[in-house]
């Protein structure tokens, strides 16, 4: 950006509502991905991201004041130190890409907005089918077949 005397101006600091920003990470943090293992882990951690959030937005923290505010709020819902503190990392990882990029504030609106349904698997198509079904050459490498 320039400015009128011609010199380059850094764009000022983000301002971001942390209502909104807990709001939005509850919305998007709704379920872990259809995986072929054992999603209890991710539903825990899932859960106490959630309790974390909720009790930031009893009483949102202002911008400045969000860090310490997480932290407290952490430690008073008497969560085990290890877990409430690789969740608060999550979070505050999340709060700063807020800070640096307004395009993560962005996605973060339109994945919240998303209309909820079952997560596919990565390899799913949308017709539901994995994609390696549909090219059969490529399973358990075989050599291509000929379909005429």
């Amino acid at each position: 950006m320039t400015t009128s005397a011609g010199t380059d101006a850094e764009p000022g600091p983000i301002s971001i509502d942390t209502a909104e920003f807990c709001r939005l990470l509850k919305e998007v943090d709704r379920e872990p991905p259809r995986l072929s293992r054992d999603l209890e882990p991710d539903l825990i951690g899932i859960g106490l991201k959630h309790q974390i959030l909720d009790a930031l937005l009893v009483e949102p923290p202002d911008e400045d004041d969000f860090e310490p505010v997480l932290l407290e709020r952490a430690a008073e819902l008497g969560l085990t130190p290890g877990a409430a503190r690789g969740v608060c990392s999550d979070i505050l990882l999340e709060w700063r890409m807020a800070h640096a990029s307004p395009i993560f504030m962005d996605w973060l609106r339109q994945e919240a907005a998303a209309p909820r349904g079952p997560r596919k698997r990565r390899r799913e198509e949308r017709d539901g089918e994995p994609s390696w079904r549909k090219r059969p050459e490529r399973q358990f490498g075989l050599p291509p077949t000929d379909t005429n």
